[in-house]
């Protein structure tokens, strides 16, 4: 009976979860060649650029919201160029060297 209450009080939880979590409509803003842009991204951005410049929260929401579509569309396109040249998941031992003596050198 226990296992039964137990059960059925997760079941709940995790169905009022996923309906919060899923109360915002996604939909796809832009599309950049093959990629796409969709208001979470740009929601994302948003908080990431607030995250580096607290001087952005001057700004109004309308402003704010058009200088992260802007950055977002940068990212895709620098993306999208760097894929031309480059294989960004090619493993390469001396970069993994590197970034090990870095770290360990910044964490003594």
């Amino acid at each position: 009976m226990i296992k039964l209450v137990f059960k059925l009080s997760i079941m709940i939880f995790l169905s009022t979860c996923l309906k919060v979590m899923s109360s915002e409509n996604v939909f796809i803003t832009y599309r950049v060649n093959q990629e796409i842009i969709t208001n979470l991204d740009i929601k994302k951005e948003k908080n990431y650029l607030l995250a580096l410049n607290s001087q952005l929260q001057n700004l109004n929401e309308q402003k704010l919201f058009k200088l992260a579509e802007n950055s977002q569309i940068k990212e895709v396109v620098k993306k999208i160029e760097l894929l031309k040249y480059f294989d960004l998941n090619q493993k390469n031992p001396v970069l993994k060297e590197v970034i090990k003596i870095l770290y360990k050198g910044w964490f003594k």
